[in-house]
């Protein structure tokens, strides 16, 4: 009886360990899709910011830098793991950024660009300062992929 007991106990406790161990706290299927390690944001045909694995391109510039009352067209591109650009973003994914303070700038989302891999922004400026800003890409009430917080100049 007793060893009854307590095989029941040790096999509760191995189920639990199983469910408690998933790494996925989701419930969907991620499939066969280029995961995101990083971002790359360019005005025009320049690169002025990149980020790769959470370290910042230091030989592109160490902050993104807006001069004036707005950015323009600026096209963020996300990065697989070797730093070119991904083939394809899902559709269900949405552009999502984290502004730490809104009295320096704002952004406008400007649209989700053809080849499925960009997304224009628009960074207006309020003041002169510095802000950190963190970029996402949103899916199902999570993100599959976020930046840590950089530094965002206006000058």
């Amino acid at each position: 009886m007793k060893l009854q007991t307590i095989s029941k106990f040790f096999l509760i406790a191995l189920s639990l360990m199983v469910l408690i161990a998933c790494e996925d706290d989701h419930l969907h299927d991620h499939g066969d899709h280029e995961e995101a390690y990083g971002i790359q944001i360019k005005k025009g045909d320049s690169v002025i910011f990149k980020l790769l694995n959470t370290k910042i391109d230091t030989t592109i510039a160490k902050t993104l830098t807006v001069t004036g009352n707005e950015s323009g067209e600026l096209n963020v591109s996300f990065l697989n793991e070797d730093g070119s650009a991904l083939a394809e973003v899902e559709e269900e994914v949405e552009f999502a950024y984290t502004l730490a303070d809104t009295t320096v700038a704002t952004i406008e989302k400007i649209n989700y660009m053809n080849d499925k891999n960009q997304f224009k922004i628009n960074i207006k400026t309020k003041k002169a300062g510095k802000t950190q800003l963190e970029i996402r890409l949103d899916h199902e009430g999570h993100s599959d992929f976020k930046t840590p917080m950089f530094d965002l100049e206006v000058k």
